[in-house]
């Protein structure tokens, strides 16, 4: 493994102005950058931990839903009755990434900035909505999360930025949501088709609200697909099974996955269609709060 200087400032600026340097990278827990490290696909000169920063690494109601610190490790979202009562679409995302272990050191920051087209987060992070705060030397930006995934492994993010916080607005009052994941190894495996649903209805039974997100079915975009003519479908409809068929099967026509070594493309393509029934169903079903 290249050898790299690791640097811990004490303040915000402090790292900004570090930012600046050549073949520079910002870690956090490190669970996928110092693995890329060690196989060689990244050679940072440094590494600046953002450890030493407490005003990163805390979490707060923020309107009807959260805000996360940079540093919020994705265990103690997990262990969040607040998030769990206010956001559970997260909570249930969070709860499917790797094990213990891995939640325990992994961060807010360093788990969307990896920008995986296999990511349980982003898929959740976009059925809501989601917007990341980001900072540098010029001043600060908030970009929506659909504008923040870029390319394959790629942000928004310019040199010398860093993300200092991720905003989560709930989904409308009386919403349900389901996240399911598709894997073809162990349960703690990065998806191969990961769906997130959220429906709200009226008080007839019409459908008010609906979001239908699949990551990992956009060739290798770290963006996942959001089916909106899935979605266009169940608006001012009675969601019926003939319903959730028919925006499943809009999905499936919509993605475009890449095989790899977890599964073909057509099989990708045939879960996406299979999972985005069963979380339609599930979010249908219950779990009332978005």
């Amino acid at each position: 493994m290249q050898k790299f200087d690791l640097i811990e400032p004490t303040s915000l600026d402090e790292a900004l102005g570090i930012l600046g340097k050549e073949d520079t990278r910002v870690i956090g827990g490190g669970t996928a950058l110092i693995v890329l490290v060690k196989n060689g696909l990244l050679r940072p000169r440094y590494l600046v931990s953002l450890r030493k920063l407490p005003e990163l690494g805390t979490s707060k109601p923020r309107g009807t839903g959260m805000s996360f610190g940079a540093c919020t490790h994705l265990r103690d979202i997990e262990r969040s009755n607040k998030v769990r009562e206010r956001l559970p679409l997260v909570s249930a995302a969070v709860e499917h990434i790797g094990n213990v272990r891995v939640r325990s050191a992994a961060t807010v920051g360093g788990t969307i900035c990896e920008a995986d087209y296999q990511s349980d987060f982003a898929v959740a992070l976009l059925a809501l909505g989601g917007r990341v705060r980001v900072r540098g030397l010029q001043g600060e930006r908030l970009i929506s999360i659909d504008e923040f995934y870029v390319g394959p492994y790629t942000t928004a993010l310019d040199t010398g930025e860093l993300v200092t916080e991720l905003e989560i607005d709930a989904a409308p009052q009386g919403a349900s949501s389901a996240y399911l994941k598709c894997v073809t190894g162990p349960v703690t495996d990065r998806p191969c088709v990961a769906v997130a649903a959220v429906v709200g209805l009226d008080a007839a039974g019409a459908c008010v609200h609906s979001r239908l997100v699949v990551g990992g079915v956009d060739g290798f975009s770290s963006r996942p697909l959001r089916v909106t003519a899935a979605e266009q479908l169940a608006i001012g409809a009675k969601i019926t099974s003939q319903t959730i068929a028919a925006m499943s099967e809009i999905a499936c026509r919509q993605a475009d996955p890449a095989s790899d070594l977890k599964a073909s493309a057509q099989y990708k393509k045939e879960m996406t269609k299979v999972f985005c029934r069963r979380a339609l169903e599930q979010a249908l079903g219950g779990n009332r709060g978005g």
